[in-house]
């Protein structure tokens, strides 16, 4: 991870785990969704297999791949971007992102399934999550062009932040005196 890194940009690294999950996302969520009828259950049929056994297949590599490229380009970005802060935001903002960012998102996330499941019981107390997969995977686009937009947004800060500290170390400089 760390060589790759140094290899690419910082927006590079911090885009490659969005892009993994929405790829793999976006197939797992059109087996799930066109899994009876439509155009692609004959084809997939036709091909020896079923659009459930694909969702599974894509379901399971996005938990796989997600994780990989996670551990070796996400979390290494995510630290990087503390690098050019001073020591109080530094520990400030990697508590924030850990302690309540990783909990925050966990029980978001259930407690959108919570409510959607409510919603639906309200108009047809037949419905499931896989009913839903629809309405689950527009909030997922969502999500993660929120995502996007945040690591182009944070790619722009930490460079200019790098800059200000390059402008502040050449001030800091003195100028040796010669005699």
């Amino acid at each position: 991870g760390s060589y790759l890194l140094s290899m690419i940009r910082w927006r590079t690294g911090a885009l490659l785990t969005p892009i993994m999950i929405f790829v793999t996302g976006i197939l797992f969520y059109v087996f799930i969704i066109f899994r009876e009828g439509g155009v692609i259950s004959p084809m997939i049929i036709a091909l020896g297999s079923t659009p459930l056994y694909l969702a599974v297949i894509f379901g399971g590599a996005q938990n796989i791949l997600s994780k990989s490229v996670k551990y070796a380009f996400f979390d290494s970005t995510k630290e990087m971007s503390y690098i050019p802060l001073d020591e109080d935001l530094k520990t400030k903002g990697k508590a924030a992102a850990d302690v309540i960012g990783g909990r925050l998102g966990k029980s978001t996330g259930a407690g959108i399934q919570w409510g959607m499941l409510q919603v639906g019981y309200m108009f047809s107390p037949n419905v499931t999550l896989i009913s839903l997969a629809t309405y689950f995977f527009i909030i997922f686009s969502v999500v993660l062009i929120i995502w996007f937009i945040s690591a182009y947004s944070l790619d722009k800060e930490f460079y200019k932040k790098i800059e200000e500290n390059k402008a502040c170390e050449a001030e800091a400089v003195v100028e040796p005196v010669t005699g």
